[in-house]
């Protein structure tokens, strides 16, 4: 094996680096020079993915003060879960779209402007929670949600 790769498997899995670094983790150097392999969890094959366009969730446009709203989709027998949105744009930093697995944990916090068919990170299981708060100041789109793209265990 290449000195690259040796790295790559040595490093610590952290899902924060998916989308930014190819290891999915950061350099562990004990566990290259110890020549450990540290264990990752299964990540989706991209071409598995399905996609259920018939789930909706839509803010209005624009989006009211104050506005709090929340919806679960389950897609049974899903290993895996994401979201693709049509549109996404709110004023950065004071409204979110927080997108959570089914124990809870934050998967993803959309908030600004995104392009358009944007593909959330993903959440292990059949379940994703999506919660859109806003402040009481500037209105922009919201969001409009595409698809539910899952695969199946």
């Amino acid at each position: 094996t290449t000195l690259k790769q040796e790295l790559m498997d040595s490093s610590v899995y952290s899902k924060a680096y998916g989308r930014t670094v190819k290891a999915m983790g950061r350099v562990d150097a004990y566990n290259f020079l110890m020549k450990i392999k540290a264990e990752r969890p299964e990540v989706p094959d991209p071409r598995a993915w399905r996609a259920d366009s018939s789930q909706t969730f839509e803010s209005n446009h624009p989006y009211e003060d104050g506005a709090e709203v929340s919806e679960t989709f389950t897609m049974p027998g899903s290993k895996f879960v994401r979201a693709i949105f049509e549109k996404v744009d709110t004023e950065k930093k004071y409204d979110t779209l927080t997108l959570k697995d089914s124990e809870g944990s934050i998967i993803e916090v959309l908030s600004g402007t995104y392009p358009d068919d944007y593909v959330t990170e993903y959440a292990s299981g059949d379940t994703l929670e999506m919660n859109f708060k806003s402040d009481s100041s500037v209105n922009k789109y919201g969001y409009k949600l595409k698809a539910i793209q899952y695969i199946l265990e």
